[in-house]
């Protein structure tokens, strides 16, 4: 599709959270031609998020569908797919870019497509999930028959999330795209001075400095680095374990690491724009997730 002399109006379904898909997309955001290209973002709760603030600079705006309320999924993808195309309805886009943690999201691009726009687009971000329910598979199968009706271009960032995603037959055809994620490198380049700085900061100069970035829900798998950790003070009396990331889980390792009584031994960062001065500060960078795409702060580190 070649739009001729107008912008292209493109809204991803993307949270603007500290997370590694919205860290790519504002990325992406902050390098386009913005006369050509405008991006905006479909987000479903109403509050303020760590992106938002950057996307302005790029004159982007916040596309809220709040659900937030809604517990029973059934209801809260039924909700999302009503509210969504009323909001598409409303704003013209020309592309609806998915992107998709599960093959549930498929009724973000039904909206879409009764809203009447041509270009949607489903990424697929993650290889796997650690969800299980008897009827999981069936409506698992379901959305990603449907999806050949709703989606007229297939993205993924490694084959392994292609096919946990994709319908069968896009897969056979090879009728998708490997987008593998990216980072603005010069931003990542080594700096002594600012590793010192963050080491000062945080009062670890002496330390060795393992970190890991990452949101804290289960399929990060923190608790194996919790665990691990004593194994590591009986070989370095010094190491430090840093967190950097927030999340549903937060609390629960926070909780673990006192009833460890690991506390002086495990710093939780919270979230920050200063991921490369961070990483800096490492001695060593881990990455224990329980299944992963192609994790952005893997590539950061």
């Amino acid at each position: 599709m070649v739009y001729q002399g107008k912008r292209i109006k493109v809204l991803h379904m993307t949270p603007l959270g500290a997370g590694g898909i919205s860290t790519l997309t504002v990325a992406i955001n902050s390098k386009i031609n913005l006369d050509k290209i405008k991006f905006d973002y479909l987000v479903f709760k109403d509050e303020h998020t760590f992106y938002e603030d950057v996307v302005r600079q790029y004159g982007a705006e916040k596309r809220i569908v709040n659900v937030s309320s809604y517990r029973n999924k059934l209801i809260l993808y039924w909700k999302k797919y009503v509210l969504t195309k009323k909001m598409l309805k409303r704003y013209t886009y020309d592309v609806m870019h998915v992107d998709a943690s599960t093959p549930l999201d498929v009724v973000i691009g039904l909206a879409a497509k009764h809203a009447g726009i041509k270009r949607i687009i489903l990424h697929s971000h993650i290889a796997g999930d650690n969800k299980k329910s008897i009827m999981r598979p069936i409506y698992m199968a379901f959305c990603k028959w449907l999806m050949r009706y709703v989606f007229t271009d297939y993205v993924a960032i490694s084959d392994a999330s292609a096919e946990f995603m994709f319908p069968a037959k896009i897969l056979k055809r090879k009728e998708y795209i490997i987008v593998k994620n990216g980072i603005i490198a010069d931003k990542y380049a080594f700096d002594e001075t600012k590793r010192a700085e963050v080491r000062r900061r945080l009062k670890i100069e002496d330390c060795f400095v393992i970190g890991h970035i990452g949101r804290f829900s289960k399929e990060k798998n923190h608790i194996f680095l919790i665990e691990l950790l004593p194994e590591l003070i009986k070989k370095n009396n010094k190491a430090v374990l840093l967190l950097v990331g927030d999340g549903p889980l937060r609390k629960e390792m926070e909780s673990k690491v006192k009833e460890s009584k690991l506390d002086d031994h495990v710093i939780f960062y919270g979230v920050t724009h200063e991921v490369p001065e961070v990483l800096m500060g490492m001695d060593a960078f881990v990455f224990p997730s329980e299944y992963e795409g192609l994790g952005i702060a893997a590539v950061e580190a």
